[in-house]
């Protein structure tokens, strides 16, 4: 009988990043409270187009309770709304 050869198990991939919904998930508060911090400054976020999305490194630091640098990442308008969104 002729065998096909198997591949080797591949690692799974893990993400880099992950939206408000998994990020709130992954540190085990609410939505509200993941949007409350990254409106505050205190985790940096990415926006693309409309989603905001935040690094798995980034969220692990902060658990850690590394002091992160959020200069360059988070920026509030005169609304106290995250840059970019929408106006409701």
């Amino acid at each position: 009988m002729f065998r096909i050869p198997s591949k080797p198990a591949e690692k799974p991939l893990e993400p880099i990043a992950v939206n408000s919904v998994q990020a709130s998930q992954l540190l085990g508060v609410s939505e509200k409270t993941l949007y409350t911090w990254t409106r505050d400054g205190k985790i940096p976020h990415r926006r693309i187009g409309r989603r905001l999305l935040y690094s798995v490194e980034t969220l692990k630091a902060f658990v850690a309770g590394i002091d992160l640098d959020t200069s360059g990442d988070f920026s509030d308008d005169s609304a106290g709304k995250l840059a970019g969104e929408p106006n409701h």
